[in-house]
């Protein structure tokens, strides 16, 4: 049988986040490589917060995007934004409800541009149904993060379903050492790969140029960070002890 040059992604960002992650990069590679990627957008981990201005924006943006279905966005890309209940994740009902309608829009679409025993490559559990009954190739569970620990998930249902995924992965990827650990208890294939950096984009640092505003005003010696700025993830109290007990340098925090 010849191997299908199709993919069909699972991810827990969007494709026009501001900041590309693994799953986006992941997508490009498998492109440039010749596959066909479906790219799908999160199905949304966490229930959004009814004072959050931010959440019910991405819920206007998610519903324009939603009812446009399936979108290329680059050369054997495709971006799928799925209409789904956001709230009441913990209620099994709304679960099959979502996974179910989410089925029911990928088959069209395989079916449309005739995608062949695709790969499906996950971020995340809550995909298992959506799959169900499909003709498919390997399934990789990429697990970049310990998602149960974001707040606002509801971790029983999050392992429970990410054990479900673990037994039935043919290949498991890892960024640490612990989710390896954690995840071969599982399966057996499971591999670390570290997080990786975009180098092209990065290098542009070593360019001569003038400082942007924001930096010529802060004193060196200087100690940046890029990245995620979430108390679950950042100790801001060892941050703050550092930066008091050595005074003479500046940390600038992107």
């Amino acid at each position: 049988m010849v191997e299908s040059k199709d993919c069909i992604i699972f991810s827990t960002a969007d494709w026009n986040t501001p900041y590309w992650t693994n799953k986006q990069h992941t997508s490009r590679q498998l492109a440039l490589k010749g596959f066909r990627v479906l790219y799908i957008e999160s199905v949304g981990l966490r229930a959004p917060r009814i004072v959050s201005g931010r959440d019910w924006k991405r819920i206007w943006e998610r519903l324009k995007l939603g009812l446009q279905g399936p979108r290329q966005v680059e050369n054997h890309i495709w971006v799928l934004s799925p209409l789904v209940l956001p709230f009441m994740h913990k209620n099994r009902l709304v679960r099959i409800f979502n996974q179910g309608i989410l089925r029911f829009i990928i088959r069209r679409f395989l079916q449309k541009y005739d995608f062949k025993r695709p790969t499906i490559w996950t971020y995340h559990p809550f995909m298992l149904e959506s799959i169900k009954g499909f003709e498919r190739g390997q399934l990789v569970y990429h697990c970049v993060d310990d998602l149960s620990a974001v707040p606002g998930v509801d971790t029983a249902g999050f392992n429970k379903e990410e054990m479900r995924l673990l037994n039935v992965a043919d290949i498991v990827f890892t960024t640490s050492p612990a989710l390896q650990k954690k995840c071969s208890l599982q399966n057996q294939n499971a591999h670390y790969f570290s997080n990786v950096v975009d180098q092209e984009h990065f290098s542009l640092a070593l360019t001569p140029a003038p400082l942007p505003n924001e930096l010529m005003e802060i004193p060196e010696p200087r100690i940046g960070y890029i990245g995620v700025l979430s108390d679950f993830k950042v100790d801001f109290q060892l941050l703050s002890d550092v930066a008091r007990n050595y005074p003479e340098r500046h940390f600038v925090m992107i």
